[in-house]
């Protein structure tokens, strides 16, 4: 999934360096706008053509970025739930503190039984984990 956001957020700045090129375009047609009649016609069929691929790159923009905040909120999103430790097994439910605001995290129903261990949340990054799942 992350491979797939990377490639809609170049498509993004593709379709934005695009927007500009037809934003340019539109100004030196402006610009260069003659009286003559036939010349006149031929450049207002160019302008609608250049405003029809304005309008289709905004369309294409809009559905692309919501395609991109998607596949962001996919691959960012967790849901944990229904996590039991029994008879003297540990539990490790949570992110880092490095990972905070990065990924949106849910943590629900966690039990412990029978001498078991859980710890659930955010981890500091000071805390040594390695002595939790040491028994005495």
């Amino acid at each position: 999934m992350q491979s797939l956001e990377l490639q809609a957020g170049e498509q993004i700045t593709l379709f934005k360096k695009q927007q500009e090129q037809l934003e340019q375009r539109q100004q030196e047609m402006a610009l260069h706008s003659d009286s003559d009649d036939e010349e006149s016609a031929e450049q207002n069929a160019a302008a609608n053509e250049v405003r029809e691929q304005a309008r289709l790159l905004d369309d294409s923009q809009v559905s692309l970025a919501i395609a991109f905040a998607q596949l962001k909120a996919a691959r960012t999103n967790q849901e944990i739930g229904n996590v039991l430790t029994d008879k003297r097994s540990f539990a490790l439910v949570g992110i880092p503190e490095s990972v905070v605001g990065k990924i949106n995290q849910r943590i629900g129903n966690v039990s412990t039984t029978d001498e078991a261990s859980a710890a659930v949340g955010v981890f500091d990054k000071d805390v040594d984990m390695r002595n939790f799942f040491k028994r005495a």
